[in-house]
């Protein structure tokens, strides 16, 4: 009955395969698609009353048609009323995006004109006037309770801000997650207190920090080994057998993935979520090879493979090691080991995890940028991957400025502001530092010019 509802909201192409049909915790899931890569697809999901909740069709259908951004919205809303009737009595249209070939709608819930966590409505309308995306959590009736008194603003933001430990970080940012102008390194300064929650009443936080004792960690020089001898293929440097095939191979934000699965492998019966992940990842491997430079970004085995070896810590980070010297000799000069640090043990698959940290090439950690190892202790094999995201090239174009000083500190400091937020599934309302006159989250402080740099989401 639920699968016949969904139909109602969309034509399926005869080509398209059903690839999910999932019911669970009382909603129900179908999604169809043209090919292996979901290059073109339909997602449909319904609550257990057969309200729609999610939509979404990869359009590629070229049209001459032109509709203005009031038409369109007009679409969206019939499209809404049609199945919430009462809806814009509670949804209030917050912004109106305008893409290349759609537009994408809004809506929040607001109580004491501060939009609810939970309720929201989401609605992109092409060009033509196709609903192409829809995501509905529906408004409530229950209005959460609103506090008679709140928190000095003013006392917080001296508490919080003022008083605040900021730290001195050397960092890569990317232009595709934070607004900035272009990719790359920046000394800032960070603070827990960006990402923290305050109680609206108490001004407390929602999960006080306790500071870390980092003084005795100590860096040493990345060891000298002998390089492995150097594989010329992408299948021998993984170990791909031969007993393996490629199932699939697609770009992805800069990067080729590809995948490889035992041609044994029996793909499991039925149509349900978990059997779509199966599909998916069972007995694979996958590898992240970037565009640009075409070497291995990352690679993650999923199928376990064991040996009759008994090799230690020692022994398992000494090949870790060798591999990075044989396939990332670039990064040696940039690379650290933490002293003393132990690696990461996972008992039941007998394998050892190392975390290697890149620095500036003098002394400056590039904080959150490290390669990671994990070496089975049963074959000596590499059974993972997981690479940086930032290149040799990006590290050496890095450019050392001095940081600016306590006036234009403060300065900086002075265009924060605090925001009130209803936050969880209970709806309380929490303060969120952002930026004044904006509302904008702010990510990092830029240390060498004082401006607040935010995320794009």
């Amino acid at each position: 009955m639920l699968k016949e509802k969904a139909l109602q909201f969309v034509t399926i192409p005869n080509h398209f395969k059903l690839i999910i049909e999932d019911y669970r915790e009382g909603e129900a899931a179908f999604v169809w698609t043209a090919d292996e890569h979901f290059n073109n697809g339909i997602a449909i999901t319904l609550n257990h009353k057969g309200q729609l909740l999610n939509l979404s069709i990869d359009d590629e259908e070229k049209s001459d048609i032109q509709l203005s951004t009031i038409e369109r919205r007009h679409i969206a809303e019939a499209f809404l009323l049609k199945e919430y009737p009462e809806a814009l009595q509670y949804f209030t249209l917050t912004t109106a995006d305008e893409r290349e070939k759609s537009t994408i709608f809004r809506y929040h819930q607001f109580i004491a004109d501060v939009p609810l966590n939970k309720p929201y409505c989401f609605i992109e309308v092409s060009a033509a006037g196709k609903v192409i995306e829809f995501r509905c959590n529906p408004y409530t009736k229950v209005i959460p309770n609103i506090p008679k008194q709140l928190f000095n603003k003013n006392k917080l933001l001296a508490q919080c801000v003022q008083q605040a430990k900021w730290q001195l970080q050397l960092r890569f940012l990317s232009q595709d997650v934070y607004a900035i102008e272009q990719s790359g390194l920046f000394l800032v300064y960070e603070s827990e207190q960006l990402y923290e929650l305050f109680d609206a009443v108490t001004g407390t936080a929602r999960f006080p920090h306790e500071e870390e004792d980092v003084s005795k960690e100590a860096y040493l020089p990345f060891p000298s080994v002998q390089p492995q001898i150097k594989r010329c293929t992408l299948e021998e440097i993984v170990g791909i057998s031969d007993s393996m095939t490629r199932i699939r191979e697609e770009e992805i934000e800069n990067a080729i993935v590809i995948v490889w699965r035992d041609q044994s492998w029996q793909s499991p019966h039925g149509l349900t979520f978990e059997g779509f992940i199966r599909e998916r990842s069972e007995h694979t491997v996958k590898v992240r090879i970037d565009q640009q430079t075409k070497k291995i970004k990352d690679f993650l085995w999923f199928k376990q493979r064991t040996g009759d070896l008994q090799l230690n810590e020692e022994q398992c980070q000494e090949i870790a090691c060798s591999f990075m010297a044989t396939y990332f000799e670039e990064f040696l000069p940039f690379l650290r080991i933490k002293d003393k640090e132990e690696a990461i043990v996972n008992e039941k698959s007998q394998r050892f995890s190392f975390q290697f940290y890149l620095y500036d090439g003098e002394s400056q950690m590039i904080e959150g940028e490290t390669f990671r190892l994990t070496i089975s202790a049963t074959t000596g094999l590499v059974d993972s991957l997981m690479g940086p995201s930032i290149t040799v090239d990006q590290i050496k174009a890095y450019i050392k400025k001095p940081v600016i000083g306590d006036e234009q500190f403060q300065q900086a400091l002075r265009n924060i502001d605090a925001q009130l937020i209803w936050h969880g599934d209970e709806e309380q309302l929490m303060y969120q530092l952002c930026v004044k006159n904006s509302n904008k989250n702010i990510s990092y402080l830029n240390a060498t010019t004082g401006e607040l740099i935010c995320s794009k989401f």
